[in-house]
């Protein structure tokens, strides 16, 4: 059973029966999974903090847990960018963005959008093209949400630490697959 199975079933059936999950070879009661809510791709904790991610390493599935890790991070990548189109008036292309697999602001922040990418994106108005491809501000707008993660960041500094020393990635596969997708991404940027 491959551990991209398993987060499928955490993401598709949230707080689904535990026979939706039996599919998948892992055989977990419902009491543990009713927590998972697929409502936005976020999960919700359970009253003493349970995660999906913690389920999966808890159970030995390390790879399942490093891969529902990063695609928190997609989610919460996407979001930003989102917001970051939302505030300069040009979020009718969101959807264009991720189809194109472009959906992590720093990513393009550091390398950029073509003319190819915007073509491949069917960004044909001149003012919306000019605008996105300048990154108009961008930099600013990442500076600002920095500042705020910043300061909640300082309230969990002890917490934080816990959680990074057991997320860290035990196997180079999560590690790979970024490497891959950004491979993609620059092929479409360039």
């Amino acid at each position: 059973m491959h551990s991209s199975s398993f987060c499928s079933g955490i993401w598709t059936h949230g707080s689904d029966t535990s026979t939706s999950l039996n599919g998948f070879g892992f055989r977990y009661d419902e009491r543990t999974f009713t927590h998972l809510n697929t409502f936005g791709n976020t999960m919700s904790p359970t009253q003493n903090g349970t995660l999906a991610h913690d389920i999966a390493r808890r159970n030995g599935h390390f790879h399942a847990s490093n891969l529902i890790i990063s695609s928190m991070r997609q989610y919460e990548c996407s979001a930003l960018l989102h917001s970051w189109l939302a505030s300069i008036g040009l979020i009718e292309y969101a959807s264009n963005f991720e189809s194109a697999g472009l959906n992590d602001p720093e990513y393009i922040l550091e390398y950029g959008i073509s003319d190819q990418a915007l073509a491949f994106m069917n960004i044909s108005k001149i003012g919306h093209s000019q605008k996105i491809k300048c990154l108009y501000r961008l930099r600013e707008f990442l500076q600002q949400n920095n500042k705020i993660n910043t300061s909640n960041d300082n309230d969990n500094d002890s917490e934080s630490s816990d959680v990074e020393s057991q997320n860290s990635f035990e196997d180079g596969e999560a590690i790979d697959t970024e490497q891959n997708v950004s491979e993609s991404s620059s092929e479409i940027l360039h």
